[in-house]
């Protein structure tokens, strides 16, 4: 009997640690699935703000760049982020063509092709400051638009509380004097994140500009809108006319309206832009 009891006794023991093992595996793989979900909205996401960009004249043909964190398809590596492979078109990105970077040691783990040197250093140190400062920061797009790179130009590049698509920035702005060439090297990108600081915008002294935000949503909106104001910048100074600056209240008051409705807007702002390549250019989803 006792040989029975040890034998049923080992059985239930097998079988309990088959169901652990299993319900183990179940997760891994439930969580595996959720990380490739995740990792193909990310890719679409960052492959339509390549395409939109483009759309509104403010890519620059295969150069600047733009990035997401994105969990691997692997659910392996921590902190990855999606960039695109040196050589492309921006109206040429799909999700596909994105590739996965680890900011910590700039090792490719997933996708084909090579990032442009001062993509992979500016973009890394820049999500390792926001790491640093316990930032809710998940994307970063750097683009050298016309006028905004203009004003940055400008011996005093500030962006004046002219206009309301100015106060959306009020207070929010970092400005970088210190150009210091190509950020091709690790240190150069780190001097570029730390001058940013915690402001989600910087205009580069002449070179372009730089936005962060939470999601690719809100950098789109912000790098969309940062141009309109520099815009109006310039074609204000232009006519040598004196401007007329809003004051602090007015203008803090604009941008905590913006700050309110900055998702919503984001959203649907960024699904419009999607509405529009799908119609004009090849579908960033394959």
């Amino acid at each position: 009997m006792s040989v029975c009891r040890n034998i049923a006794r080992l059985s239930m023991l097998k079988t309990a640690c088959y169901k652990r093992t299993l319900a183990t595996n179940t997760g891994s793989r439930e969580s595996v699935a959720k990380c490739v979900g995740e990792n193909q909205k990310q890719r679409e996401n960052l492959a339509a703000a390549f395409q939109g960009l483009h759309h509104v004249g403010l890519s620059e043909g295969i150069g600047n760049h733009l990035s997401t964190r994105a969990p691997a398809r692997d659910g392996q590596t921590c902190n990855m982020i999606l960039l695109s492979p040196y050589g492309l078109h921006w109206s040429e990105v799909t999700a596909s063509s994105l590739v996965g970077i680890d900011i910590e040691n700039g090792n490719i783990v997933e996708g084909s092709g090579t990032p442009e040197a001062t993509c992979l250093h500016i973009h890394c140190e820049v999500y390792k400051e926001a790491i640093k400062n316990n930032e809710n920061i998940n994307s970063v797009f750097h683009v050298h638009p016309p006028y905004a790179t203009a004003l940055g130009c400008h011996k005093d590049p500030t962006l004046k509380m002219i206009s309301q698509n100015a106060a959306e920035f009020f207070n929010n702005i970092a400005y970088d004097k210190g150009y210091g060439g190509f950020g091709n090297t690790a240190s150069e990108g780190a001097r570029i994140a730390e001058t940013m600081g915690t402001k989600s915008v910087m205009l580069m002294g002449n070179h372009g500009t730089l936005v962060t935000g939470e999601r690719v949503a809100n950098a789109f909106l912000t790098t969309y809108y940062l141009e309109r104001a520099a815009m109006i910048q310039i074609l204000a100074q232009s006519t040598g006319e004196e401007l007329v600056e809003l004051d602090n209240e007015v203008a803090d008051k604009v941008r905590q309206v913006s700050i309110k409705d900055y998702n919503f807007h984001s959203d649907l702002f960024f699904d419009a832009i999607k509405r529009l390549i799908k119609k004009e250019y090849i579908n960033f989803t394959n």
